[in-house]
């Protein structure tokens, strides 16, 4: 009632006049001695200039992203971009190797035959699964990891990318002879810890019934074994067959040392994403790039460049 207490009150029989702010009427008042037609139209441009300059400046003052939502530059090529994060563990992933490493490399492949650019960064491992982990991250997976019933809880697995051959090293002179896992039972077995073995190994393991050492890379495991610390260790074959052909301090180890005859399991190496549909629709063009390269072709390539002339460690299949 008080807002329509303070409306003049206007004639019926009139038109009500539109009403202009003072500051407004006194710049639309014809200039004295001037009452042309050309002088209101001239006013009339000058008041649009200001009230656009204004509105410019009223937009400009406005507050940007409230809601702390990060603006992406514009990108100069078509590509959409995809993180995952990874972990030094040569010839699958290092920062020191060309693409990458050879796992980098395929999944590089794989996203870009899909029009996908893939970009990874490098952690320890615990790390790596952490950063994949958190919602805030900018990460959509990890990789490469092996199947675990209990990792498929928590993420999407991917198609297999390719085999990964998991072994046993051990002296030259000491090697194990063994047909079962339970056979393993009188060795302390080296592993590298929250790495995944075979599920056999490691529901043993967890009961107690498989004795172990456990360390933070595979570098030291093969220390530990050419040192006589340790019987054996798991160790994907490739992996060890890389350290003591490329890391000078292993070097002698690989005169020393021996993969064990008989694989613990030929494992297929995956990439993680998260459990979110975002991840599932990554997970997705992952898949369909994969089935556009000759994976066996491009790794089998690589590898031998990589670790050219170890043909005694090399001769395990790594076609899915």
């Amino acid at each position: 009632m008080l807002a329509t207490s303070i409306q003049p009150r206007l004639n019926s029989n009139k038109k009500p006049k539109q009403h202009l702010s003072q500051s407004s009427a006194q710049l639309f008042k014809p200039l004295p001695g001037l009452n042309s037609i050309k002088t209101n139209i001239i006013v009339l441009l000058v008041l649009a200039s200001v009230t656009l300059s204004f509105s410019s400046l009223t937009v400009l003052a406005q507050p940007v992203n409230q809601q702390n939502i990060p603006i992406q530059p514009k990108s100069n090529t078509s590509e959409q971009t995809i993180y995952l994060s990874t972990l030094e563990w040569p010839p699958y992933s290092s920062q020191q190797l060309p693409d990458g490493g050879a796992a980098v490399f395929i999944a590089k492949a794989a996203f870009s035959a899909m029009g996908y650019q893939l970009k990874v960064d490098f952690y320890p491992w615990a790390r790596t699964i952490d950063a994949t982990r958190s919602n805030n991250s900018r990460y959509s997976g990890y990789f490469p990891e092996y199947y675990s019933s209990q990792t498929a809880q928590k993420f999407i697995y991917s198609d297999a990318m390719f085999n990964s051959p998991l072994g046993l090293i051990e002296h030259k002179d000491h090697p194990i002879r063994w047909q079962e896992v339970t056979d393993l039972n009188p060795y302390v077995i080296g592993t590298v810890r929250n790495y995944i073995n075979t599920e056999e190994f490691d529901q043993r393991v967890a009961a107690g019934q498989q004795l172990i050492e456990a360390v933070t890379d595979d570098k030291t495991n093969i220390k530990k074994v050419a040192a006589y610390r340790i019987p054996a260790a798991i160790m994907d074959l490739y992996v060890f067959s890389y350290l003591v052909n490329n890391d000078p301090k292993l070097r002698s180890a690989k005169y020393l040392l021996q993969a064990n005859k008989q694989l613990l399991e030929s494992k297929a190496l995956y990439i993680c994403f998260k459990d979110t549909p975002k991840g599932q629709h990554f997970a997705n063009i992952y898949n369909q790039g994969l089935e556009k390269v000759d994976v066996e072709r491009l790794l089998a390539d690589y590898m031998s460049r990589l670790i050219p002339g170890d043909t005694e460690n090399l001769k395990y299949s790594i076609s899915q």
